[in-house]
């Protein structure tokens, strides 16, 4: 896929009419979408026909959505004058709540996480823990680096505890996409999971905060940095450890 000249993933409509009737068809969404977030592409989903549909799009933060939930094809003229008057589209989505913006950070120093496995296929694990790093958060997920071969299963949850401002976070979260680094590294994409919305909003509150004073300040707000010059040396001296 990085071979080809292509700016967007577009998901079919046959795919979307049948998304909200089954637990696996949202878990699939959730992987194209991470994928595309590693890829730097955007997802388009075709066909939103109820609000249903589009309430799991705007959970699951898909770029952008087109259906007759919208409305249907219209001539120029009528849709100049639609876009001109602001008439609202024909949509029943009411009481819907509009997708979130939140920040998203790139770590210049990587963002030191401990991770370990906390369930498979929902029986809980006590395996002891491992030291990643995080190259990249936001409110959906993040990217780190490990030299571990972890597997990528969606029966497979990962629990990663760190600090953000003084703050220690855990979330819960699943690996969608792998990306070797070296022959001893690899870069991995998880999408959160988070148990209810105050918990995600908690988080978020977090995240907003550190990014506003980093972006607003000359010094960086605390967080567990890790300086390191190679990599590589760093995962040496951890294993050793």
């Amino acid at each position: 896929m990085t071979e080809y000249p292509f700016d967007a993933i577009k998901i079919d409509r046959s795919f979307i009419r049948k998304i909200h009737k089954s637990p696996k068809n949202i878990h699939l969404l959730k992987t194209i979408l991470y994928l595309a977030e590693g890829l730097k592409l955007k997802v388009v989903a075709e066909g939103v026909e109820t609000a249903e549909q589009l309430k799991i799009l705007q959970q699951e933060q898909c770029h952008e959505m087109q259906g007759y939930l919208f409305g249907k094809p219209v001539p120029i003229a009528e849709f100049e004058t639609v876009v001109k008057k602001n008439i609202p589209l024909p949509f029943d989505g009411k009481g819907l709540q509009d997708r979130r913006k939140h920040h998203r950070f790139t770590f210049t120093d990587p963002l030191e996480a401990k991770l370990k496995i906390s369930s498979i296929a929902k029986r809980n694990l006590d395996i002891g823990v491992s030291k990643v790093l995080v190259t990249e958060i936001g409110a959906g997920g993040l990217r780190f680096i490990s030299n571990l071969n972890l597997p990528i299963r969606m029966d497979v949850l990962y629990q990663f505890i760190t600090e953000l401002l003084g703050e220690s976070i855990l979330l819960n979260a699943k690996i969608v996409w792998k990306e070797e680094v070296n022959e001893d590294l690899a870069e991995y994409g998880v999408k959160f999971i988070f148990e209810n919305d105050e918990e995600r909003t908690k988080f978020t509150t977090i995240l907003d905060t550190f990014v506003t004073l980093a972006k607003n300040n000359k010094k960086v707000p605390p967080y567990k940095r890790v300086i390191v010059g190679d990599i590589n040396e760093y995962f040496n001296i951890v294993v050793l450890k």
